[in-house]
């Protein structure tokens, strides 16, 4: 059950982050919608036709992840390399929720922010399309718009904010599924895909953690370096200058929240002493313990 605390409209979230709204064509390929999610920083946007469309779709990274780890595995490496130029000109509009992940489901802005809750948790999206009186889309509201309103609402949210995730009880989950830093990016992607996960932490021989892999990191993907999903996935991190953070239990929940607001992370990794992944905290879980009455 949602805090009665949290009935304001969701227009009240103040949107920090996000920005404009960002749309894309159907004509767009998937090297144009990959270039528009790397300059607007973003991972998802709605398929337009024109501006008063209200029959729209939404396509996100994980679509674009899903059709080229698709395409690898039915294609064969020799195929897909002989063939990428084509699958990259493939347009979005045969990708609206290719992952099967990213339904487009929609929400008046009048609505409140435990509707958006709710809804989000019947369907199990992780964004919702905010439609105004002539439903008309304004804006999509994103688990990282709803994580942002926390941090600024936290004190009213939670009792003791500043007592650690130890203290209150919220631990991370577990167990958690690696990779080891010696797998192609490509078999690091394959890997999520078959799992259902949007990242994962990379490991050496050791099991220490020295790495993490998300599907958000496509977006680096060009016609002139798709050669890069064949390197070493520590090669690949490096190359495109990737970095992670980690946490630890004996840090307060607001400290939490500020680490994942800030440099927009959506997973967070737990490694002990000797720097083995333990557990994770999801924006999804954030969303739980901030919002939910316990």
């Amino acid at each position: 059950m949602y805090k009665p605390s949290i009935s304001p409209p969701v227009l009240s979230i103040s949107f920090v982050l996000a920005g404009p709204l960002v749309t894309v064509l159907p004509s767009d390929t998937v090297v144009d919608v990959l270039r528009t999610f790397r300059r607007k920083k973003i991972s998802c946007a709605p398929i337009l036709r024109n501006a008063g469309d209200k029959d729209f779709q939404l396509v996100d990274v994980v679509d674009i992840s899903t059709f080229i780890t698709n395409s690898f595995v039915q294609l064969g490496e020799k195929k897909f390399i002989e063939n990428v130029d084509v699958l990259l000109r493939v347009t979005c509009d045969q990708l609206a929720d290719f992952s099967a992940q990213n339904p487009t489901h929609t929400i008046p802005t009048s609505a409140s922010i435990p509707d958006v809750l709710n809804l989000m948790k019947e369907t199990g999206t992780y964004r919702l399309a905010l439609m105004d009186t002539n439903e008309h889309l304004t804006q999509l509201v994103t688990q990282t718009n709803l994580v942002e309103f926390a941090l600024l609402n936290l004190d009213r949210l939670q009792r003791e904010p500043d007592k650690t995730i130890r203290e209150l009880g919220l631990l991370p989950t577990a167990p958690v599924f690696t990779c080891s830093d010696a797998l192609s990016t490509m078999e690091v992607l394959q890997e999520m895909r078959n799992r259902n996960v949007t990242a994962v932490p990379i490991v050496n021989k050791q099991g220490v953690m020295n790495g993490m892999m998300t599907v958000r990191h496509l977006k680096t993907l060009a016609t002139d370096n798709v050669d890069n999903l064949f390197l070493s996935v520590s090669k690949f991190l490096q190359l495109i200058t990737a970095t992670y953070m980690t946490g630890n239990i004996d840090m307060t929940l607001r400290d939490l929240l500020r680490i994942m607001v800030v440099n927009t992370v959506h997973h967070l990794f737990f490694v002990d002493d000797n720097g083995g992944v333990y557990g994770v905290v999801t924006l999804t879980d954030l969303i739980s313990w901030c919002f939910e009455e316990r």
